[in-house]
């Protein structure tokens, strides 16, 4: 669908998407292979730095983000193809956040 109506904004959005899924799948599997070493490297962080090092709990951010991401690519392809008049569709500069504004750029 997105080649359909070839939207930038769903193209990035998409992208993100499967790029926080990437980047917190990879992180799980880096947790995954060199654990012993982690924990050993966790040992020696003060405890207030510790937790930064749980890759697999890293995975669940990014993959939690992702999936948010795809959520506001399925709200922007039923605008594309269900279009509201007089409104605009847009999105932050990191993905946080999605938004109507009318043709005078007020937020709905």
């Amino acid at each position: 669908m997105i080649r359909t109506k070839r939207c930038r904004l769903c193209s990035c959005l998409f992208a993100l998407s499967f790029a926080s899924y990437i980047v917190g799948f990879s992180l799980w599997n880096v947790d995954k292979f060199y654990c012993d070493n982690l924990t050993s490297f966790r040992e020696s962080l003060p405890p207030w730095l510790s937790p930064t090092t749980q890759l697999h709990a890293w995975w669940h951010c990014f993959a939690g983000h992702g999936t948010y991401l795809s959520v506001l690519v399925s709200i922007h392809l039923q605008y594309d193809f269900h279009p509201r008049k007089n409104n605009n569709l847009h999105i932050n500069k990191y993905g946080l956040n999605l938004h109507w504004e009318d043709s005078q750029g007020k937020l709905k």
